[in-house]
């Protein structure tokens, strides 16, 4: 059962290596170790621990931003967990499905207005920076 359990705080919390008392906004980086996706790392924060809304940013090879905006999760939808990151300059979402499993991530995402991918097959690995 746990291993398909999902929630929306996976994407920074908790990780072992979370303080206790953590502070916010708290920022998880993510570089990718394989697939597809044009971001090499991706980064996602929570403002604070009250409300689980998130930004994101991706990043290129050389650390240079190349889409930033919020990220929407929607939870507890197994048999994939969705995710909409929706640009901060306006124009279609990139629709996709994640899986977090300790600090590895597999995400799958569509072009910017694109359907949403329908499983994991595809998706890029990104693992936590410490």
């Amino acid at each position: 059962m746990w291993r398909v359990a999902s929630y929306t705080g996976e994407l920074c919390e908790p990780f072992p290596t979370n303080p206790r008392n953590v502070t916010f906004p708290l920022t998880r980086r993510r570089t990718r170790q394989s697939g597809s996706l044009a971001a090499a790392a991706i980064e996602f924060t929570r403002a604070d621990g009250a409300n689980p809304q998130y930004t994101d940013r991706m990043l290129d090879a050389n650390d240079v931003t190349i889409d930033s905006g919020t990220a929407d999760a929607a939870a507890w939808l197994r048999p994939q967990t969705t995710i909409d990151l929706r640009p901060s300059g306006g124009g279609p979402a990139h629709l996709g499905v994640y899986d977090v499993v300790s600090e590895t991530m597999r995400l799958a995402l569509g072009e910017p207005g694109a359907a949403r991918p329908a499983d994991l097959f595809a998706a890029s690995v990104y693992m936590m920076v410490r």
